[in-house]
């Protein structure tokens, strides 16, 4: 599965995950809207609809795309992804 995270530069990199995950080869970090892959699922908590099993073929074939922003400015960071029509937030976990 395509891991990609377009990266906002709005954090501490020392502390980043994203950039964890990919030092570790789990993810791509891009930081142009352009190098985010067509077709692929974006996380986006603003969603109505949560990521499901119905998603699994698209995700294998283009991939997840995730955003990495501060909760601060996440309305204005979430708009760029408005080019993509799949969007999925993540399911409730319910303990």
């Amino acid at each position: 599965m395509k891991v990609t995270v377009f990266h906002a530069n709005e954090c501490d990199k020392r502390k980043c995950t994203a950039f964890k995950m990919e030092k570790q080869g789990k993810c791509k970090i891009v930081y142009k809207i352009h190098q985010i892959p067509r077709g692929a699922v974006v996380l986006n908590p603003f969603s109505e609809k949560a990521v499901s099993y119905e998603d699994r073929p698209l995700v294998e074939k283009k991939g997840i795309v995730g955003l990495d922003c501060s909760w601060n400015k996440v309305t204005s960071s979430a708009s760029f992804f408005s080019l993509s029509k799949y969007h999925r937030s993540l399911p409730f976990l319910i303990a």
